[in-house]
């Protein structure tokens, strides 16, 4: 007796269904003029999607994407990170998340329907493009295994690839809209191949890859699919294709699929390193406009000689008597403290007050009671 087989294109096509159902409802919420909500309408459910797809070890989200230098990319609705280390650096008060470069496995747009006069996918590529070049991560060395394990210097693993933590792009259509064979093929000619989606799905039953082509009967076919997002910019044997599904009922389920295979494979094979959280925090203290105070002897006549003003040395001899008698270069000083300090200094009061550290003036009743005598 023969087992039944799992209807797996059955469960994805009520994951379309469910989606479609979302794009529907974002069409009433648009046309009142709400269109933040209409696009919520069909973002979240699909990030809704992927965190039940994926396994646990993804972190689903989005918002912008920031390197160790602070340099932040233009904001993405679906952003896959690394949940086991550093998922998001901060979340602002309306949702938009922050993730660290390191930690990002995939970017992706979603729209409700393809406009032709908005060039969508060129305007993503473009955003890809300047995530890519404006921003800044290392390759992951060949030593590195994944999960924080590493050969050392001296090794290195089997995997020979250029690249080994490359970034997949995609992007997702509820409706194919005014998409034609012409204004497709004008995008993806109209944008470099290592900045145009990999996979581009349409819920209406078509998808946009890169495929061979093979000899048929009656002409060419398409053959294998290629998914990889950086083997293909190598390939000269795979080819942008528009695949129209022609199954009514299945055809979106079947887009879907392409791109869930095209993820699942990129997540498998990526190595991404942890992100350096240090070098984010450092850059962080190095760009903060601040005033330093020094709260030391040391630190003052430091100070002074890095700002080419050295203080008096009868001023220095004074800090260090105060500081071998347990006080403070910053506590108030007496009238007679400021007298025998003129005195020994040879300075005016005038002078004196001048050469004084801002934190440690002395009162001005002091000085002028120092006049008065």
């Amino acid at each position: 007796m023969n087992a039944t087989p799992f209807d797996i294109i059955g469960v994805y096509r009520q994951e379309v269904v469910n989606l479609l159902s979302s794009w529907r409802r974002s069409r009433l919420i648009h046309s009142s003029g709400d269109i933040d909500a209409s696009g919520d309408e069909v973002e979240v459910p699909f990030r809704e999607l992927l965190k039940r797809r994926l396994p646990n070890q993804y972190f689903v989200g989005h918002g912008h994407v920031v390197d160790k230098s602070l340099n932040v990319s233009p904001q993405f609705d679906i952003i896959v990170a690394d949940n086991n280390a550093t998922p998001i650096l901060f979340k602002a008060e309306n949702g938009c998340q922050f993730f660290p470069w390191e930690s990002v496995f995939a970017v992706g747009e979603i729209k409700a329907s393809y406009r032709r006069g908005k060039n969508p996918i060129r305007m993503f590529a473009q955003n890809v493009a300047k995530l890519k070049t404006q921003l800044v991560r290392l390759p992951t060395p060949p030593s590195y295994l994944g999960n924080g394990v590493s050969l050392g210097k001296a090794f290195k693993s089997s995997d020979e690839r250029k690249v080994r933590n490359p970034l997949l792009s995609f992007m997702v259509f509820f409706d194919s809209g005014a998409a034609t064979r012409a204004s497709l093929a004008d995008e993806y000619s109209g944008a470099s191949d290592e900045y145009l989606p990999i996979v581009t799905s349409f819920l209406d039953g078509k998808a946009i890859v890169k495929a061979e082509l093979e000899r048929a009967q009656n002409g060419v076919k398409m053959g294998m699919m290629d998914l990889n997002p950086q083997r293909t910019l190598d390939r000269k044997d795979v080819h942008w294709m528009l695949i129209d599904y022609v199954s009514q009922s299945d055809g979106g389920a079947q887009a879907l699929v392409v791109l869930m295979l095209g993820l699942f494979d990129h997540l498998n094979n990526c190595r991404l390193m942890p992100p350096p959280i240090h070098e984010y925090l450092n850059a962080i203290t190095r760009t903060a406009a601040n005033q330093p105070l020094p709260l030391s002897l040391s630190a003052l006549v430091n100070a002074s000689e890095l700002s080419g003003t050295p203080l008096p040395k009868a001023l220095v001899r004074f800090f260090e008597e105060r500081a071998a008698r347990g006080k403070s270069p910053f506590t108030k000083v007496t009238k007679g403290e400021v007298a025998r300090l003129a005195r020994e200094s040879g300075m005016a009061i005038e002078e004196l007050i001048e050469a004084w550290p801002e934190a440690s003036k002395p009162s001005q009743e002091a000085a002028s009671g120092n006049h008065e005598g």
